[in-house]
């Protein structure tokens, strides 16, 4: 008895291997689907983004739950954790870079230089690269606070997920939408910024953390409900909004904390 209750939390131990697979393998069919959208008709293309935006957001749920499970199995080692990073390679960076540019491409109302559209979504995919090894370098060397320095991978990989979804809203409720051109022009862009930002000194919350941190709750409570009401009433919009609000809202913080020491120095 005792044995096989000993077989089987070792068996346990690897629960959170197989979660940082399936964050794998969701980024990974994420980028296969994406390929579609090149023998799909203008009709079809909306939805084969959309199944792709939500591969990417099953992708940070397993990344979410494999650390999660880790902590509580006491399963935490190192090799978790380069695993770990190597799936938000695939998850993070490159999955959404190809949507993004299988995006541009395949519109066809678009002029736009697709050379261009290349450049920043390598710049993307070589940001989360890098920003994945310094967070392994930190945590490492037990460096990792309460928040990042530098916009977390799955912020950045939210962020054009949102983005997506918008498009996909408007595409389905106003073809002929203004906005529709307007989201996709402004997608490559956003890429290169979100790239700049993961390797940049701006501090952000580590959300998780702040979540189940005890301060607060009752705030905490408040603004999960309001987040969840508009969620049921438009939930890509919601999405967008909030996903963004945190990106800017790390830069808004910076250039603050820096406007203010410029007033102390003087």
């Amino acid at each position: 008895m005792v044995s096989s209750l000993m077989k089987f939390r070792k068996m346990l131990r690897f629960v959170p291997t197989g979660l940082t697979v399936g964050n794998a393998l969701c980024g990974f069919t994420a980028i296969l689907n994406t390929m579609l959208a090149y023998k799909a008709t203008p009709e079809e293309i909306p939805g084969i983004f959309e199944t792709s935006a939500w591969l990417i957001v099953c992708a940070m749920l397993f990344d979410m739950f494999d650390g999660w499970t880790a902590r509580k199995l006491n399963a935490t080692s190192e090799y978790g954790m380069q695993m770990d990073s190597l799936a938000d390679m695939v998850t993070c960076g490159v999955a959404p870079a190809t949507m993004v540019a299988v995006l541009v491409h395949t519109n066809q109302h678009l002029s736009f230089n697709y050379v261009i559209v290349w450049v920043f979504c390598c710049v993307y995919v070589a940001c989360v690269a890098l920003r994945l090894a310094l967070y392994n370098v930190e945590a490492a060397k037990g460096e990792e606070g309460k928040g990042f320095s530098g916009l977390p991978s799955p912020g950045g990989a939210s962020a054009l997920s949102s983005l997506i979804f918008v498009y996909v809203y408007f595409s389905r409720t106003d073809a002929d939408s203004a906005f529709i051109p307007i989201v996709i022009k402004i997608l490559p862009f956003y890429s290169c910024i979100l790239g700049f930002l993961m390797v940049s000194k701006v501090k952000y919350w580590h959300l998780g953390k702040w979540l189940g941190d005890v301060k607060y709750n009752k705030l905490k409570k408040f603004l999960m409900i309001i987040f969840f009401l508009f969620f049921s009433w438009k939930s890509s919009i919601t999405t967008a909004v909030f996903v963004n609000v945190y990106v800017l809202y790390g830069l808004i913080q910076y250039f603050a904390t820096m406007k203010s020491r410029k007033q102390v120095g003087e």
